[in-house]
């Protein structure tokens, strides 16, 4: 080896071969006179030595036997056998150690050969991965999974701490990628593990290395068009989610024996988005509102669960929802994520507020849903703001509800009735037409705002038309349906003439049509003769009066139609 470093300086190629002949001659040497864990180290030792002779003399054969002994360093860890099976871990630690710095070593390797760049580029890559299945090892099946899994956690956070001051600049991307290596593995342990301390512990190294890559641009122009694996797109949300995954870890067993594990659940998703929006972190503020979704789970099968506590979980879903919409949070993350999130946290409220009601009154739950929504309409209504969207879902959700039952229902005559299901839905219905026609600034902009009006009177008509003909149905049977349905039918075309909606006089008019033709066709067959005589003169002159009343009036009726138009 000592005539080829002193002939390479006359000829490469020659000079070359007798170093590899050294490099290999003493490798073998040390193959041979060390065993156990003293080979591992001594040949990752080699592997370090000969990537700095690569650094100062840029000679391809140290550049080979460095990979080469750092591929067998790895491998006598990682394929164990019976004669390295005590490998002490320390031994291992250190090896994996020795072999990442001979990595970085010959990432510093500058030349101008292309070739000899790929291939010391190539070498260097292989030797981080060498080092990362010891690392891998270790943590896997030499430490505990507590001591392994906090292990790969801070391997996953240093890493990213050096790939982002270093890996950029020295073209080594493979960095981004084993430190997600480490992380994925860290969650994966922390499956089988339950000691809380630990699994806190890993939350709170893997918190800097979310803030560093959040600190790092995602448009590639901003980063002189760097490849993609430079971007922080992948590694920002991984560590992101991971992070949420320990805190569901740590909540459930905390509250292994609590009845409202979804409340603390439930609070720490707030705290996570307060401290991701410090941090202006903000793809962890949308994986916290992911993580409050999630608790729905909680929420669906769990046997014991309070319905206080579901109703605090869902003040603590709006809150976020608020905290993270309003003027405050967008000052730390962008608007989109802004939206994100508070979208995640309001539909978990949105479930949660209709999982409470069910939870409290499984008979009636649609009625105090559409009545809790009744009231925050008329709230919004009297303060002239947009009410939430949730209220109109939730109304939705009644209407389906009420819907459901008054299709499936008996249409029958049903002894000892006393419900009254469905009132508070028709009521909300009526509620909502009202604030709509009265304080349409309460709803979300459309180009007709009377259409919008007129759809939630035509389903209020509807709706309190069924609802009404089955609760006396239920009491009466059909016999009094007409005279039902000419009262509402009249107290229809009245509202509709006051308050000027078309479609109020429209559902007005079927029902007194369909209350004559119920009367004429059915029921008149029910009387006796003279009966049905005075039936036809009370007709006719109900007809007369009607013609009598609309000459008087129409031209009342015309400047009110027309000024309505």
């Amino acid at each position: 080896m000592l005539i080829g470093i002193i002939g390479r300086r006359q000829d490469t190629i020659s000079g070359g071969v007798n170093i590899s002949q050294g490099l290999a001659v003493g490798t073998l040497a040390l193959v041979l006179k060390y065993d156990g864990h003293q080979l591992g180290l001594v040949l990752a030792m080699e592997s370090l030595t000969l990537a700095i002779a690569a650094w100062r003399f840029r000679g391809r054969s140290e550049v080979v036997f460095s990979l080469i002994a750092g591929a067998i360093s790895a491998g006598l860890v990682v394929t164990a056998g019976d004669s390295f099976s005590n490998i002490p871990a320390w031994s291992m630690a250190l090896s994996a150690l020795v072999v990442a710095a001979a990595s970085v070593v010959l990432v510093r390797v500058k030349t101008d050969d292309v070739n000899f760049h790929f291939i010391v580029r190539c070498a260097a890559a292989l030797l981080l991965v060498a080092a990362a299945c010891m690392a891998h090892y270790l943590c896997l099946f030499r430490l505990e999974d507590m001591h392994g899994m906090i292990t790969a956690g801070f391997l996953a956070t240093a890493l990213t701490a050096a790939c982002l001051k270093f890996g950029s600049k020295h073209h080594q991307p493979g960095l981004a990628w084993v430190s997600l290596w480490f992380l994925v593995l860290s969650a994966w342990i922390s499956l089988s593990v339950d000691h809380l301390a630990a699994l806190l512990s890993v939350m709170v190294v893997l918190f800097p290395a979310c803030w560093l890559w959040h600190r790092q641009p995602t448009d590639p122009k901003q980063r002189g068009g760097v490849d993609f694996t430079y971007q922080p797109a992948l590694p920002v949300w991984l560590f992101s989610l991971a992070i949420p995954c320990f805190i569901w870890q740590i909540a459930a067993g905390s509250c292994a024996g609590c009845h409202a594990p979804y409340l603390i659940v439930q609070c720490c998703t707030f705290v996570l988005a307060v401290l991701a929006l410090l941090i202006r972190c903000e793809r962890l503020t949308i994986s916290s509102a992911i993580l409050s979704i999630f608790t729905l789970h909680l929420l669906v099968y769990a046997s014991d669960r309070s319905t206080a506590h579901i109703f605090i979980s869902v003040l603590i879903a709006f809150a976020a929802a608020v905290l993270v919409g309003s003027s405050w949070g967008r000052k730390y993350i962008s608007e989109i994520a802004s939206k994100a999130a508070c979208i995640l946290f309001r539909l978990t409220g949105f479930i949660a507020f209709i999982i409470g009601f069910y939870d409290w009154s499984p008979e009636l739950w649609g009625d105090w849903i559409a009545l809790s929504a009744g009231v925050i309409i008329v709230l919004f209504g009297f303060l002239e703001r947009k009410c939430p969207l949730e209220c109109l879902g939730w109304i939705v959700i009644s209407m389906l509800w009420l819907a459901y039952f008054t299709t499936n229902g008996t249409w029958e005559i049903v002894n000892d009735i006393q419900t009254w299901r469905g009132g508070m839905v028709v009521l909300a219905l009526v509620v909502l037409t009202l604030v709509g026609k009265w304080r349409p600034v309460s709803f979300y902009q459309f180009e007709d705002p009377r259409a919008l009006t007129a759809l939630f009177a035509g389903l209020m008509c509807s709706f309190m038309a069924a609802w009404a003909s089955q609760m006396l149905v239920w009491r009466f049977d059909w016999k009094p349906a007409a005279v039902l349905w000419t009262i509402l039918g009249f107290i229809f075309v009245s509202a509709g003439l006051w308050q000027r909606l078309h479609i109020v006089r429209v559902f007005g008019f079927i029902l007194l049509v369909a209350s004559l033709a119920k009367l004429f066709i059915s029921d008149v067959w029910d009387f006796t003769a003279f009966m049905r005589v005075a039936s036809f003169i009370i007709l006719g002159v109900a007809l007369i009066l009607l013609g009598l009343f609309y000459n008087k009036f129409a031209p009342t009726i015309k400047a009110l139609l027309d000024s309505e138009k």
